[in-house]
């Protein structure tokens, strides 16, 4: 009878063991998925928060760049405006007999036409006259004057900054001498084309 009673609980493990394994497989494979889906969703985490990181960056430059801007707005708004206009001729001879651009020496490593051209005109700029700074193509070279739109005379008149005095550009003349009064002639300053810069 023992013997029968071990037999039956031998039986009766094994049987329950038979019943119990697919409980166990599906219990492994229920495990399984729950680990990828960890996975699945650590991976998603940390992607997430390498996007939030980099947002936060961006978002932190943009706040500085707004900062920035509002700044330089605020000194814009604050600052004295000065509205450009097309002067008279006699506004324009004015201007020039009082400025002292031509007066500066001409140095070719640190002061050139262009930069007679330009002191000019930003000084034009500061007593509200609205001047181009002007390039002129020679034969041989490039020179820079200016121009003014002179309203009384409804026309554009061009002046050599460093001399203060008219010059009337046409193509195919010489810049020095026919164009430019009282300027050096060369053989290789005729006139081109120019372009006006305002």
């Amino acid at each position: 009878m023992v013997r029968f009673l071990q037999v039956l609980s031998i039986a009766a493990l094994v049987s329950l063991g038979i019943l119990l394994l697919p409980l166990s497989l599906h219990r492994q494979s229920h495990l399984s998925e729950l680990e990828d889906e960890a996975l699945r969703l650590s991976t998603e985490v940390y992607t997430t928060r390498t996007l939030v990181d980099r947002l936060e960056g961006e978002l932190e430059f943009s706040q500085e760049r707004l900062a920035q801007l509002e700044r330089e707005v605020s000194l814009l708004r604050s600052a004295t405006r000065c509205e450009l206009h097309d002067p008279t001729y006699e506004e324009v001879t004015r201007f020039l007999m009082a400025d002292q651009t031509n007066t500066i020496p001409y140095n070719k490593e640190n002061f050139v036409c262009l930069d007679y051209a330009a002191t000019v005109k930003n000084h034009a700029g500061e007593r509200g006259l609205r001047c181009a700074l002007v390039i002129v193509r020679l034969s041989g070279s490039y020179h820079a004057i200016v121009a003014f739109r002179i309203k009384d005379l409804d026309r554009l008149c061009y002046f050599e900054p460093q001399l203060d005095v008219e010059a009337r550009l046409q193509v195919g003349r010489h810049y020095g001498g026919e164009c430019a009064p009282n300027t050096a002639v060369s053989s290789d300053d005729i006139v081109e084309n120019w372009e006006l810069y305002w």
